[in-house]
């Protein structure tokens, strides 16, 4: 980590140009907003550097320092870093073990220990909606799996799991004039502008099915798109693609841990992320939601 802080970039690359030179798909595309790179400091270490917004690098570095305060290493070190004049996150490189698909690919969640595994899904749904085996990379040694998880700048965003296991998204407040004609919902955090459906997708827009979750009213679909949309206290969040259930079951020593991550220590180690948020109070008190929600899983509440 301190190494990282005080980094300097000695050569920087595409990191599928990276891939590429080493025998890999190099699949990576490169975008204007989210440009990935393989950067090589001058001492020593290899990074990957991500061009992304403040606050992306922000939870990206919050994620990380989570993990430290469970007495965690499985999410490598973050911090934000400018080059060449665009904002962006530094975090140190790991180099995954490549081998068959048989042993990586549909094996990938078995190859540590249960606990481990047990850990790495827990710490995945409470600081990641994107929780997904594509965001875990493993390293090999002496026959032993080691985790990696990568990728945690969804810990921004505001989100609770609801039935289903499906992630849930906030995505501003909700507004229905109509309920037959339209639905309408501001993005971000009610700072942008009303996007309205075409009086074609509004017909279907309220199809109700039940939610036991107690957090969500109803869901709705527009024939668009096909997104899901859960409506509680005129508030809108948008589903995503179902992921791994909580464990059923952690050591004592990490539900210890998790029930230590309360709201004073949540807002010091999350400092600079909280003053950059736009809802800051959201972010602190969804993840203790979804923290309780663990603990009452383990039975441990």
């Amino acid at each position: 980590y301190k190494s990282l802080k005080s980094a300097k970039i000695k050569n920087i690359e595409l990191f599928s140009d990276y891939l590429r030179r080493h025998g890999h798909s190099g699949n990576l595309k490169g975008r204007k907003n989210y440009t990935i790179h393989m950067a090589h400091l001058t001492c020593g270490i290899k990074a990957i550097w991500k061009i992304c917004t403040e606050i992306q690098a922000q939870a990206e570095v919050a994620a990380y320092k989570a993990a430290l305060a469970l007495g965690e290493n499985f999410v490598p070190p973050a911090v934000p870093f400018k080059y060449g004049g665009d904002q962006g996150v530094l975090s140190f490189y790991v180099d995954p073990y490549h081998s068959s698909k048989k042993e990586v690919g549909k094996k990938r969640g078995k190859l540590c220990s249960k606990d481990l595994e047990a850990r790495v899904r827990a710490f995945h749904r409470i600081f990641n909606w994107d929780c997904h085996n594509g965001n875990i990379l493993y390293q090999k040694n002496k026959g032993k799996f080691y985790p990696a998880l990568i990728d945690n700048a969804g810990l921004h965003k505001p989100y609770l799991f609801g039935p289903g296991n499906h992630p849930f998204l906030y995505i501003g407040t909700y507004s229905s004039n109509d309920k037959r004609r339209l639905l309408a919902i501001k993005k971000g955090f009610g700072q942008k502008e009303v996007k309205r459906y075409t009086k074609n997708a509004a017909k279907h827009a309220f199809r109700h099915c039940s939610v036991k979750d107690g957090f969500f009213d109803k869901v709705t679909t527009g024939n668009s798109s096909r997104s899901f949309f859960a409506i509680k206290n005129n508030t809108a969040w948008v589903r995503k693609a179902k992921r791994a259930p909580l464990p059923k079951k952690l050591s004592k020593q990490t539900i210890a841990a998790y029930k230590k991550l309360n709201k004073k220590k949540l807002e010091k180690i999350w400092a600079s992320l909280l003053k950059r948020h736009p809802a800051p109070k959201v972010i602190v008190h969804l993840t203790l939601v979804r923290i309780k929600k663990l603990l009452d899983e383990c039975g441990a509440s």
